[in-house]
């Protein structure tokens, strides 16, 4: 018995979790041949962030939507929104899917009971 299941059909969950690990696997492939390494997009961000800030880089809390404004004006606003965006949607997931995993979990036995039980 796995220790938390979200679906009610075993076989279809394994097939959807397979095919899911395989795209993120995929992209990530993808990725790294497309900027040449995640090892080398670390120092490339420096290089471009110093390059276009110059000596106003040490003192900059935001660096990354200062360069984004140098190199497109208005991108830096775009950026945070950007990102902002995202948080709110990983929060609101990290939110539905936690819940719903102590409940499986407790339905399992692996933690109280109480957090097992559903209102109607």
């Amino acid at each position: 018995m796995p220790l938390a299941s979200i679906g009610s059909n075993p076989g279809a969950r394994d097939s959807a979790l397979l095919r899911a690990v395989g795209f993120v696997a995929l992209v990530a492939v993808i990725v790294n041949i497309t900027i040449g390494g995640s090892i080398l997009a670390l120092p490339g961000t420096q290089v471009v962030a110093q390059g276009s800030l110059g000596a106003s880089l040490a003192g900059n809390a935001a660096p990354l939507p200062k360069v984004a404004d140098t190199i497109f004006r208005g991108a830096g606003g775009l950026l945070v929104l950007t990102a902002t965006v995202s948080l709110v949607g990983f929060l609101q997931g990290e939110l539905l899917g936690s819940s719903r995993l102590h409940y499986a979990m407790a339905s399992n036995g692996f933690l109280p009971e109480p957090l097992a039980v559903l209102t109607e």
